[in-house]
């Protein structure tokens, strides 16, 4: 837990705006969730047929670094670009994937909606309008796949019941990393807290001094 608040953390520091702060958290916590989500996918796709699904493989497996790529850009004080890089590099590849390979037959389109939160919470106040746009091109993209896209027939290559097991677990694993991801930020949050508040309570003593 130690080595993952320090990856939370990356970027942050006391002398910076609290919101500021609480963005590059944000953001970091999203990017490694995202690729943690992404290396799930990866395996679940090698394992089901990987001659099938070998396209989106390639697709996932390059999008995990520049995803992690974030997390260095944040450590380098360069959180506007960080986040713009964990935004595009977290949603334009599920979109690839739903546009040229399953349609929503397998329910990833789903994953959008979370997504088109991630801007408002990981870029800063002066990011208004790319907040905004970042969230409109998510959205945009859950109503294409789920309108205009036709549902590819997997079933040559997956049965009926383990389209219905994927399908949920999409759901089921989107619903879980919103949750994993708001419970880290809070402990990170706590943690990062009671470290200023300690120290103010140190530098209030040595004042009186």
């Amino acid at each position: 837990m130690g080595i993952f608040l320090k990856i939370v953390n990356a970027g942050c520091d006391a002398a910076l705006p609290r919101p500021l702060n609480r963005a590059t958290r944000l953001s970091n916590i999203a990017a490694t969730a995202g690729a943690g989500s992404y290396l799930f996918y990866a395996f679940y796709y090698a394992i089901s047929d990987l001659a099938f699904f070998l396209p989106a493989l390639i697709v996932i497996c390059l999008a995990i670094p520049d995803i992690l790529s974030s997390l260095y850009l944040n450590a380098r004080g360069k959180t506007l670009a960080a986040a713009i890089v964990m935004n595009g590099f977290i949603s334009v590849p599920v979109f690839i994937n739903m546009w040229f390979f399953f349609g929503d037959s397998i329910g990833n389109h789903y994953f959008f909606i979370l997504f088109s939160f991630l801007p408002v919470i990981t870029i800063g106040n002066k990011g208004k309008w790319l907040k905004i746009l970042l969230s409109s091109m998510n959205l945009i993209f859950f109503i294409i796949i789920y309108r205009h896209v036709p549902m590819t027939d997997l079933t040559v290559k997956m049965t009926s019941e383990a389209m219905n097991a994927s399908h949920r677990a999409s759901i089921l694993l989107s619903l879980a990393t919103a949750v994993t991801v708001f419970f880290i930020y809070q402990q990170a949050l706590y943690q990062n807290e009671t470290v200023l508040e300690d120290k103010q309570r140190l530098w209030k003593g040595h004042s009186v001094q």
